[in-house]
């Protein structure tokens, strides 16, 4: 899956089990929930490294300083 720790991926598939053995709707809606969230922070991370801004070039740097 994209961007996914060992640790995200491990309980992922634990909450799948879970998923599979649990009874109640109440208790499938908790376990899908917390899946949710789990994906969504791994995007949120994912995101935000690609839209990070990229580093100065030395020479930007400069005309920032002579700017000053």
């Amino acid at each position: 899956m994209f961007g996914l720790t060992k640790q995200e991926k491990q309980l992922i598939n634990e909450l799948k089990i879970e998923l599979i053995n649990s009874n109640s709707q109440r208790e499938v809606k908790a376990i899908a929930n917390e899946i949710h969230s789990i994906l969504n922070r791994a995007e949120r991370r994912v995101a935000t490294i690609k839209t990070a801004p990229i580093k100065f070039t030395g020479r930007q740097i400069i005309k920032k300083q002579q700017r000053a």
